[in-house]
């Protein structure tokens, strides 16, 4: 097993000067054989403004925690090889005694944590200058010795593979994401509900304990690889296939490139990402197997391409109905406007034969009455039939963008399977089991960020 981390300023820090509050880390402990990956989101509000601080020492007392927890647990006690999942709160069934063990685990990073913050203020007291722009209550509170963890929150996320079995474990936002042996990728750790947009549970919460979710499998073997991503990386790429397709991209570049060159083109690509993204703060945390590391990345590259050819095939489907109701609409439009124009002419002719008739026929008032009342039918059905033109312009138009924004989702589809494929060796018209001979091109990873 390998990993990496590296922590950046987001863009928006650079322009309001406030320093970079994530941190992160990853470590082998060579005596205890444990990997270990953290990543800590310090908070950004004016009320969290030694977020940073709190952040780094998170990291650190983590860090020491679990170490301590892998010496002092033998790894019988997780031997099942059953996956264990628990939400906040949660005590999963029949895993009393893991669960325990966790508890204890996540009560004295809080309590680690809660002494350092301490300290920290002790040496080095709260001043004036960092307490403006904070409300005036919570300055009263930070004066009178209450809530001064706020000043420090962070979330936490950790990961830690030890001889014979994983834990994963999170209070906040963010996500772990997971690149199984059977070829899954999903998020071990249950969600927690309540952080959503800007709202986030935190270790500074009072009843923070309760907000520790975990995960946790025993067994013998590990996963082939799990990313921890702070919520600068999930906001920049969503959640889903493209926060997974740029993690599968790390680890293309570890086959294709190597690993300085993919840990030097990550560290300069995050900074861009969060420019182009969501501004925040970037931190990456990972752990993988490099002796599968080549096998196992083309199969989740193989699976990628697959599900990227079945979107292709929708995408032609969409497209080829598109058009039918674009034709469709074209066509009825045309019908509708030709109808309009004929109505138009007719009603051009009843006009001038009533003039020529009421100047010429006295006698012939009823024609002129019927024509009349004609020419206000028609009148009286023209803005109908007006709005039913607009509308089936604004349809017609509305289909056409569809359809074009379709024929582009199709264009990108095609120019990424054409990288797979380039990546994978298949060239046009083989089969993905056949040889790969050529040079191919990269598709959208680590080392071409």
């Amino acid at each position: 097993m390998k990993g990496y981390n590296h922590s950046c300023m987001g863009e928006s820090h650079k322009t309001t000067g406030k320093p970079c509050q994530d941190s992160s880390l990853y470590l082998f402990d060579e005596e205890t054989g444990t990997h270990i990956a953290i990543v800590c989101d310090g908070h950004g509000g004016n009320r969290y403004f030694r977020s940073d601080r709190g952040s780094r020492l998170l990291v650190e007392v983590t860090r020491d925690t679990i170490l301590e927890f892998v010496r002092g647990n033998p790894a019988e006690l997780f031997s099942a090889p059953v996956l264990v999942q628990a939400g906040p709160g949660d005590h999963p069934e029949g895993y009393g005694i893991q669960d325990a063990a966790l508890t204890r685990l996540f009560t004295s990073i809080i309590f680690r944590w809660q002494e350092g913050i301490e300290q920290d203020a002790r040496l080095d007291p709260l001043s004036p200058e960092e307490l403006q722009g904070v409300k005036p209550e919570h300055v009263k509170d930070f004066q009178e010795g209450r809530e001064l963890e706020k000043a420090y929150g962070s979330t936490l996320m950790a990961y830690f593979q030890a001889r014979g079995y994983w834990v994963a474990f999170h209070i906040g936002d963010g996500h772990c994401v997971m690149f199984s042996d059977d070829g899954r990728i999903f998020e071990p750790v249950p969600w927690d509900e309540r952080c959503f947009l800007n709202s986030t549970t935190s270790i500074c919460d009072r009843d923070a304990l309760a907000g520790f979710r975990y995960a946790w499998q025993g067994g013998g073997a590990g996963p082939f690889a799990v990313f921890l991503g702070s919520d600068g990386v999930d906001d920049s790429f969503g959640d889903g296939e493209r926060l997974h397709a740029f993690y599968l991209g790390i680890l293309r570049s570890l086959v294709e490139e190597g690993e300085e060159v993919t840990k030097r083109s990550l560290a300069e690509a995050l900074p861009g990402i969060s420019a182009r993204g969501s501004h925040d703060d970037m931190s990456v945390s990972f752990v993988y197997d490099e002796k599968g590391l080549d096998e196992k990345t083309r199969m989740f590259a193989m699976k990628q391409l697959s599900e990227m050819r079945e979107e292709l095939e929708a995408a032609g489907k969409d497209i080829e109905a598109l058009e039918s109701k674009r034709n469709a609409l074209s066509a009825s439009y045309s019908k509708l406007q030709e109808s309009i124009e004929e109505k138009e002419k007719a009603n051009d002719g009843i006009i001038g034969r009533i003039a020529r008739i009421r100047k010429l026929i006295r006698c012939g008032e009823e024609e002129c009455s019927r024509l009349d009342e004609k020419r206000k039918a028609w009148e009286s059905s023209k803005p109908t039939l007006d709005r039913q033109g607009e509308k089936m312009r604004i349809e017609l138009k509305y289909a056409t963008n569809d359809l074009e924004r379709a024929r582009a989702t199709e264009s990108g589809i095609i120019s990424r399977i054409e990288s797979l494929e380039g990546f994978l060796g298949i060239r046009q018209g083989e089969s993905e089991e056949g040889p790969a001979t050529g040079p191919h091109e990269q598709d959208d990873g680590c080392s071409q960020l």
